[in-house]
């Protein structure tokens, strides 16, 4: 298994939902700052969309 550690913020609440088979899902939408680039210049944000599933979105 595959683990990833993303520190970011939320853009919005995060969407539960089930699935027709009765899996929780959960969707959420991340912000990430970009690092400045090398004269001082903002360079904005990266969003990243996760989705999860079963018991790690029950703790959405």
């Amino acid at each position: 298994m595959n683990s990833v550690n993303i520190t970011g913020r939320l853009t919005a609440d995060p969407e539960v939902r089930n699935t027709s088979g009765d899996t929780i899902v959960c969707d959420v939408r991340l912000a990430l700052q970009r690092r400045r680039s090398r004269d001082g210049e903002d360079r904005g944000a990266v969003f990243i969309d996760v989705t999860t599933f079963g018991r790690l979105a029950e703790n959405c």
